[in-house]
C-alpha cells in the first residue's frame, strides 16, 4: 500500500513538477514511511523555492526532522511555525521537547508555563509527553493520570497519545499496552518512526507493530543506541 502511495505521488509530480501539495506529500513519504530524512528535506527544499511563503514549510520540515531524531535542526522552522501562528499548540509542545532533549532546561520550562496557560483543558495526554521530555515528570504524571481516567470513563482520549505519555515517562509496558490499544481499538497510527515511540524501538511488541503498519527499514532510535554503545566501549 506505500509503494503505491509513493508511485500516485510519483504521478502526480510527473506530471507537474512544481505542484507543491505533492512535493510536501512525498517529503512525508520519505521521511516518515521510508525513513529517509535526507531525501524528504530535498522535497521540502524544492517546495520552499516554489512557495516561499506557505506556512506549511515549517509545519513539515519540522515534521520529517524531528521524525528523524534531527531535533536540533527542527528548531528554526519550529520557531518559525511559533512566529507565524503564536497560539500553535503543535510548536509549543514541539519547542518544549526540542529544547527539553538539547539540554536546555530553563529555556524548555519557559514553553511549559506558556503552554499550560494558553493550551485549552482538559490537557491532551500528549503535552504529558512534552513535559517528561523536558523533565517535568510530575506535572506529566498528573496530566496523564487525568487523560487516562476520562480514557476509561468514556472521553474522546486517543489511546495512541497516551502511550506516547508512557514511553516518555520510561514506562515501556504501560505505553506497550496502550499502543496495542490504539490498533485494537482506534486504527493504530501510522508515524511509528516518530520520536514519540522512540522508547519503545526494539522492544517485540512494538515491533510487530511496526510490521502490521508496513514501514521501511527501522526506528532510527536503534541506530543511536548502538552508536552509544560503541562510544562507551
Amino acid at each position: 500500500a506505500w509503494d503505491e502511495a509513493q508511485s500516485t505521488i510519483q504521478r502526480a509530480l510527473d506530471l507537474d513538477p512544481n505542484l507543491v501539495d505533492a512535493l510536501w506529500y512525498m517529503a512525508e513519504w520519505q521521511g516518515v514511511i521510508a525513513g529517509n530524512t535526507d531525501l524528504g528535506l530535498e522535497y521540502t527544499a524544492r517546495a520552499r523555492r516554489l512557495d516561499p511563503y506557505s506556512p506549511s514549510i515549517p509545519i513539515v520540515t519540522s515534521w520529517v526532522l524531528m521524525t528523524g531524531g534531527r531535533f536540533a535542526e527542527a528548531e528554526p522552522y519550529m520557531r518559525a511555525l511559533a512566529a507565524m501562528d503564536p497560539g500553535n499548540l503543535d510548536a509549543q509542545q514541539g519547542l518544549i521537547t526540542i529544547l527539553g532533549l538539547t539540554g536546555r532546561a530553563d529555556e524548555a520550562t519557559e514553553f511549559v508555563e506558556s503552554a499550560l496557560a494558553t493550551q485549552p483543558q482538559p490537557y491532551p495526554p500528549t503535552l504529558a509527553a512534552h513535559l517528561a521530555r523536558a523533565g517535568h515528570v510530575e506535572r506529566a504524571r498528573e496530566i496523564l493520570a487525568s487523560a487516562v481516567a476520562r480514557k476509561e470513563s468514556g472521553g474522546s482520549v486517543p489511546a495512541s497519545g497516551i502511550a506516547a505519555a508512557y514511553a516518555a515517562l520510561g514506562d515501556i509496558e504501560e505505553a506497550l499496552d496502550w499502543l496495542e490499544r490504539s490498533f485494537a481499538n482506534e486504527g493504530g497510527v501510522y508515524y511509528l518512526r516518530s520520536y514519540d515511540f522512540a522508547p519503545l524501538a526494539g522492544e517485540p511488541r512494538f515491533q510487530a507493530l511496526w510490521d502490521r503498519v508496513g514501514l521501511y527499514g527501522h526506528h532510527w532510535a536503534l541506530d543511536m543506541a548502538v552508536e552509544t554503545r560503541a562510544g562507551g566501549g
